[in-house]
């Protein structure tokens, strides 16, 4: 297919004229839609690699008419896309669920509340707390009696930069959700 064609077909989701569009896999149906449209109306869109040896997939993407059997079923496509195209209507953009790629996950029509509550989702959100990065009064007295800071005579503001330092490894350590930034650390 040329480009020129390709880029003169109007997406029947959000009716655009804009950005390359796919098409039905049924070999009699020129139904034409965006990937990211097809996304959000929840269209059956599999990729299926038949040969791991070679990097060949074969790409499969129906519209809402021609959708397996077995994923209309799971998914009401049909109330999806209407959803989706009267969002585009008055102007909102449908907010997009993001799907895994394994089969059985991307079946799922899951609300977006539900995927967020996850604990892999969960375990992903960073939790800063409000304030300045407070250092641990455990390690700044182990630091204070290192022999090797004692000797450092020609700092002026030593407690300030031992306290720094220490704040910078500890939000190191909290961007990591605790683990350990030294395997096998003994302070003593």
């Amino acid at each position: 297919m040329k480009i020129s064609i390709r880029a003169s077909q109007i997406c029947y989701i959000c009716k655009k004229k804009m950005g390359a569009c796919i098409q039905c896999d049924n070999k009699s149906c020129f139904t034409a839609f965006h990937v990211t449209c097809g996304r959000k109306a929840k269209l059956y869109m599999k990729m299926k690699s038949h040969n791991p040896h070679y990097d060949s997939a074969v790409l499969r993407a129906y519209c809402d008419k021609h959708a397996p059997r077995e994923y209309k079923e799971q998914v009401d496509v049909a109330a999806s896309v209407a959803a989706t195209q009267a969002a585009f209507e008055i102007g909102d953009n449908p907010s997009f669920i993001a799907e895994s790629d394994t089969e059985e996950e991307e079946t799922k029509a899951q609300p977006l509340s539900a995927t967020r509550s996850s604990k892999a989702a969960r375990a992903h959100q960073r939790h800063y707390t409000a304030g300045a990065p407070l250092a641990p009064a455990y390690i700044l007295t182990k630091l204070e009696g290192i022999k090797v800071l004692k000797s450092l005579a020609h700092l002026r503001k030593k407690p300030q930069l031992v306290a720094t330092i220490c704040r910078y490894w500890s939000l190191k350590r909290e961007s990591r959700r605790g683990a350990p930034l030294l395997k096998r650390l003994h302070l003593e």
